[in-house]
This record gives structure tokens, C-alpha cells and sequence, in this order.
């Protein structure tokens, strides 16, 4: 074809086409089974079935009977919250919501592999938190620094290694309006280069991506945030990208950040909206960093979720679990399947554009060495020894 994609855009496409084929089979219960190399665990199943809900969790029911009210909530939100949670992945580690997320992550007691650019600088974090006193030297021993490029699918391979937990908190740097390369690159390929690479290592039970208000739907004044580069349309392709990656996720939508302090939270409480109805609104980093640290621990009340927060003064301060069971996990299987069956379409009418503008250049090039045979003949006739003919009178 003559259309060219990115390589992150051309594996989502291929996603696509073998999330399509292969219908839900039974899923293992335990992440340390091993996926065949077809799409599908080794002991049978694909992804399509973590997001079915026929699998069972590890205490009991499947999350789908869970989010209905099959099961009693209230009783089980200590059983829901997932006391093996292994390694958990953090990507952005070293930004002003990733350094926070990683301390969250660490104060609940869970392992941390910090995925950062520059190694020495995140190192450098760890040790200001400890002599700061924002970390205990006990907590500090569970986080692990490891190189990360986002635009780099071996490096995000090796970063991995393993994790069951993945964070995503990266962002196209603010202090550089003037790179217009930024949203697409980060925000966008390069985000969704880490989605589907965690999606191919089999081995990533949750992934929490956290973008922006608006980037669902525009509405005002979160809009104003696509002047940068269209920053809200590549974090919302990262997003379909994840929702069609067959992981159970979690999509964070924060509002702005930049002006409360970590102390916002003493006079605001966080409030969660449904999907696509909030376009303003403020919350602080250390709000946002302490909600993925609970999606990460109650993944269940988290699982398929798009959570749009902000806090207000005017809210009630309720517990995680609340908060989150106040959103209806989404249609997973339905969304995913509307999400594949666009890009589908999309890319059928991208290879028709293409094919019609392949077959009008070999037209184009088989009139052209028509036209230069005739040529040729011409100057071959006009070149041949013309006959003399003799008249006698």
C-alpha cells in the first residue's frame, strides 16, 4: 500500500485483527500461567474473557457478578482488595504526578519498578524523600529503578520484565509549548506503544492510564488544552488503544493540576463524575496519585472504568471503595468491540483510498509506455529510407 502508518498505529490495526478472530475461551485465574504464543493463555483462554468477566477472582464470583451486586459490596471490599499485587510498573516516574503516584504505591505496600529516562535523577528522588522524611527507609527498599523510553518497544519490554501492575502518568513536557511533536509522540504513539507492548508481555492483570478532562468530548475550558498540539486527541487514541487491548484498565481524568498544592485536599474532597460530563474543575497531584494507588489495590472496583475527578469543597469525603463503586464499570466487551469494529472500517476505507490510488498510477504508467512505444514507432517511421519513385512521360 502507499499509505504509511506508524509503527504504533500498525500494530493497534494487527491488535485489531486478532482481537476480532479468536472468540472467549476459558481464562486462568492466576497471573502465573503462561500465554500460548496464538493470543491466548496456556491453558486456554484469550483476552476477551478477562473482559467477559467468566473468570473467577481470587475471592471469589467474577467481577461482572461483583460491579451487578451479585455479590454483597460492602462485605467484600477488604476481600477485593488484592493483597499480591506484584511488581507494579510506573511509567513517568519522575514527573510532578509520577514521583508522587510512586511514593502512594510504596506507603501501601506494594513493590514499585520506576521506569525513567534518566536513572540518576530518579535515584537522586528517592534519596531527597528519605532524607526529607516523605518515605520511610523501609518503604524506599521496595522500589527499583529501571531505564525507560517510551518510544523505545525493547526498552519498554525490558522495563516490564514481568509486572502485573502498569501506571501510566506521562505527559508531553509543559515547558515545551513549542515542540509540536510532543503530544504525538508521548501522549499519543508512544503512549500506545506501551499499551499494546504490556499487552503483548501477557503477564499485566491492570493497567491505570491517567489523561485529562476533555479528552473524551469537548467541552469548555478543558477544550482549551488540544491547542497544545492536539494534546487531548492523541491521549484519547492512547485511551481507545487500551480500552481495545483486552487488559482490565482504569482511565483517569483529572481536572487541572496546577495550582493546588499537596494541602488541596484538607478543605476539597474528591468527587467522581461520569464519563464525558465534566470539563472543568481542579484537583491536586497527591489526590490523583492516591486514587491510582487505590485502583491499584481494589482492581476490581476499578476494572473498566473512565473516572473523571475533580474536588470540591462541597463534597462529602468518602472512602476509595465508595467512590469507586459510584461508577458503572463500562460495557467492556460492547465498547471494545464498537472501538475495533471503527478502526476496522477506518482502515478498510484507508486501503480502498489506497488501492484506488495504486490502480490510478499503474493506469497512469501503462498509458505512459504506450504512449512511448508509439513514440518510438513514429520516430522509427519518420527515420526509414523513403521509396523513390521514378515517373516516365
Amino acid at each position: 500500500m502507499l499509505v504509511n502508518k506508524s509503527p504504533a498505529i500498525e500494530r493497534l490495526h494487527c491488535h485489531a485483527s486478532t482481537w476480532l478472530a479468536h472468540p472467549p475461551v476459558e481464562r486462568p485465574t492466576r497471573r502465573t500461567e503462561v500465554w500460548a504464543g496464538n493470543g491466548s493463555y496456556g491453558s486456554g483462554g484469550t483476552v476477551w474473557e478477562k473482559l467477559a468477566g467468566t473468570f473467577s477472582t481470587r475471592s471469589g464470583g467474577t467481577v461482572w457478578e461483583k460491579l451487578a451486586g451479585t455479590f454483597s459490596t460492602r462485605k467484600d471490599v477488604e476481600e477485593d482488595r488484592s493483597s499480591d499485587l506484584g511488581v507494579v510498573f510506573v511509567a513517568g516516574s519522575t514527573g510532578r504526578l509520577g514521583e508522587r503516584i510512586c511514593r502512594e504505591l510504596l506507603r501501601s505496600g506494594v513493590r514499585v519498578r520506576a521506569g525513567a529516562r534518566n536513572v540518576d535523577k530518579a535515584r537522586g528522588n528517592i534519596k531527597h524523600w528519605v532524607a526529607s522524611g516523605s518515605l520511610r527507609p523501609s518503604d524506599a527498599g521496595r522500589i527499583e529503578v529501571v531505564a525507560f523510553d517510551l518510544e523505545d518497544s525493547e526498552s519498554i519490554k525490558q522495563a516490564l520484565n514481568g509486572a502485573s501492575r502498569v501506571v501510566c502518568a506521562v505527559g508531553a513536557p509543559e515547558d515545551q509549548v513549542l515542540d509540536s511533536t510532543g503530544p504525538r509522540r508521548i501522549d499519543g504513539e508512544g503512549t500506545i506503544n506501551l499499551i499494546l507492548t504490556a499487552a503483548e508481555a501477557r503477564s499485566v492483570e491492570h493497567f491505570v492510564l491517567v489523561t485529562s478532562l476533555g479528552t473524551g468530548k469537548f467541552g469548555l475550558p478543558a477544550g482549551l488544552l488540544n491547542l497544545f498540539w492536539g494534546v487531548l486527541t492523541w491521549k484519547r487514541k492512547a485511551e481507545e488503544a487500551l480500552e481495545m487491548s483486552g487488559m482490565p484498565y482504569t482511565i483517569i481524568r483529572p481536572g487541572g493540576m496546577e495550582r493546588p498544592k499537596d494541602d488541596y485536599k484538607n478543605t476539597h474532597n474528591l468527587i467522581f463524575k461520569e464519563k464525558d460530563t465534566a470539563f472543568g474543575g481542579q484537583v491536586s497531584r497527591l489526590q490523583v496519585a492516591e486514587l491510582v494507588a487505590a485502583a491499584i489495590q481494589y482492581p476490581t472496583l476499578a476494572a473498566n472504568k473512565v473516572l473523571e475527578v475533580v474536588a470540591e469543597t462541597t463534597a462529602p469525603k468518602l472512602p476509595f471503595p465508595s467512590l469507586l463503586e459510584s461508577i458503572e464499570a463500562e460495557n467492556s466487551m460492547g465498547a471494545q468491540a464498537q472501538t475495533v469494529g471503527r478502526l476496522e472500517a477506518a482502515q478498510h476505507a484507508e486501503e480502498l483510498a489506497a488501492k484506488e490510488l495504486e490502480d490510478a498510477y499503474t493506469a497512469l504508467r501503462n498509458a505512459q509506455r504506450k504512449l512511448s512505444a508509439l513514440t518510438e514507432k513514429q520516430k522509427a517511421a519518420a527515420a526509414a529510407p523513403k521509396e523513390q519513385v521514378l515517373c516516365y512521360f
